[in-house]
């Protein structure tokens, strides 16, 4: 999943910036998202959808 996020970026400066947000969040939306939903896959699945609209839209995010 993060090699097709890392596909839709263009430059390696915001395929960097792109593996550090996914490293430092991946867990925590995981966990937003398994307590809401309440199923481990249905969770998954939500992550990477959201990873995957973060990475098409990412130039519009603030780079941190």
């Amino acid at each position: 999943m993060l090699t097709l996020c890392l596909m839709l970026l263009e430059g390696e400066e915001d395929r960097a910036l792109f593996v550090r947000f996914h490293a430092k969040y991946e867990k925590k939306l995981y966990a937003v998202a398994l307590k809401i939903l309440g199923s481990g896959a249905l969770a998954e699945e939500a992550v990477q959808e959201s990873m995957v609209k973060i990475a098409v839209h990412f130039e519009h995010f603030e780079k941190f």
